[in-house]
């Protein structure tokens, strides 16, 4: 799935446009929502035993082609499912590794933007890809 893009006869690379960017961090937002939110929430039918806050590349795969457009709609897509997470002083789940000797936390730029580790694979060498 990917969002809108540039005019293929404008180019034979489309680009993500803004557009696109938006629909597809909607559509991880809407993933987040429907499997990722805690159990608390009566309408959670999600994924038991993943991380709802922070990306573990040990419990998700993320692939793409590497095509412009389909990686770009990866990345979106992500920002969405896992968004930007600020750390707070009061939150028990902040790893060790993000506080300095005197206590204090070391944020990721961006607010707190997560990166996804996204495998981008030509479909022409991928043996399990339809095309």
């Amino acid at each position: 799935m990917y969002g809108d893009h540039t005019p293929l006869a404008l180019s034979d690379q489309p680009t993500l446009t803004p557009l696109g960017a938006l629909q597809m961090r909607g559509r991880g937002d809407a993933f987040r929502n429907r499997y990722l939110r805690p159990s608390r929430y009566n309408d959670y039918v999600g994924i038991v035993g993943i991380q709802h806050k922070t990306i573990d590349s040990s419990q998700l795969t993320v692939e793409s082609s590497t095509d412009r457009c389909s990686s770009a709609s990866a990345m979106a897509f992500m920002q969405g499912l896992y968004p930007p997470w600020l750390h707070t002083t009061c939150d028990l789940e902040v790893p060790e590794h993000t506080r300095f000797a005197n206590g204090s936390l070391l944020n990721y730029p961006l607010c707190g933007y997560q990166y996804p580790n996204i495998r981008t694979i030509s479909p022409m060498t991928d043996p399990d890809s339809i095309w």
